[in-house]
Parts: structure tokens; C-alpha cells; sequence
């Protein structure tokens, strides 16, 4: 039995032969989770994308969303990239503070969906897989209380 990948790439707000391009990019990088949304209105792109790619169907996980009240936004990684904790231990490590960000979600158990259309971005977020944080760092990232205007409202801003 697969279990669903650690780590996603995200297709927002790419569209036709772009998003196509970015997630052949993606799955020859590795990626092996793709999201997508009918509202992104790329679900086309994400398909032939997939037919293309020439791997098994069964070896990729496609995950969707739903919409407003439905569904929650994760989408506030930016908000804290810049945190002295976040850089500190990015700099100890050797990786960037989005890979710590990344790394410190998955620590928490969740599986983390990165967009990005470039194909280094899409690598060195998927890097993220690498970095190993120390329980200390964990506990410094927890610590990090962003409030709630860190979080986007999905029923004010539908982002997707």
C-alpha cells in the first residue's frame, strides 16, 4: 500500500500549458502529490500534465479542495519566515527558512503543499524532506504565535 507523499506541489494560480509545464517539473523533481481546485480552473492542465509524465497513475496522489466555509487555509507561511527563531535555526542548519517551515509542519504531521512553477524553487522545497530539526527546535518553532491575522480568512478571501 502507497502512503500519501510527504510533501505536495500546489498548481495556484497556474493555467494552461504553465501549470502543464510546472508540474512536469515538479514530478521530474519528485513530487509525486499534486493539488489542484476546479475554481483554479487548471484542472486540465494538471491532467495532461499527468498523462505526459509517464509514470504509473497509481504512483501519484491528486488531491482537490473545497470551497468558503469548507475548507481551511494553510497559507501563512510567509507570515513567519522572517522570525528570528526561523532564521537562526535555518542559518545552523544550512537551509533555508522555508525548508524549516516545511520540515516543522511535517514534524507536527502535516503534509505541507508548496506551489511553485519554478523548477529550483520546486527542488529546494522539496529538500525540506532533508532537514532534521533537534526537539529544541521544534519547541522554539511552537512557540511562534503569529495571532489569528496571520491566518487568511476563506470566507472573506477565496484565494483558490
Amino acid at each position: 500500500m502507497m502512503t500519501i507523499p510527504p510533501l505536495g506541489l500546489g498548481t495556484w494560480p497556474l493555467t494552461g500549458p504553465e501549470a502543464t509545464r510546472a508540474v512536469l517539473s515538479g514530478i521530474e523533481a519528485g513530487y509525486r502529490l499534486i493539488d489542484t481546485a476546479a475554481i483554479y480552473g487548471n484542472e486540465d492542465a494538471v491532467g495532461a500534465a499527468l498523462a505526459k509524465c509517464g509514470l504509473p497513475r497509481d504512483e501519484l496522489f491528486v488531491t482537490t479542495k473545497l470551497r468558503g466555509s469548507d475548507h481551511l487555509s494553510g497559507d501563512i507561511r510567509g507570515a513567519v519566515l522572517g522570525a528570528p527563531a526561523v532564521t537562526a535555526i535555518a542559518e545552523r542548519l544550512g537551509h533555508s527558512p522555508a525548508q524549516v517551515v516545511l520540515a516543522w509542519h511535517r514534524v507536527q504531521g502535516a503534509v505541507p503543499i508548496v506551489r511553485s512553477a519554478d523548477p529550483a524553487r520546486q527542488i529546494e522545497n522539496l529538500a525540506a524532506l532533508d532537514v532534521r530539526l533537534t526537539a529544541g527546535d521544534v519547541d522554539a518553532l511552537t512557540r511562534l504565535d503569529r495571532g489569528e491575522s496571520a491566518a487568511r480568512d476563506v470566507e472573506t478571501e477565496e484565494h483558490f
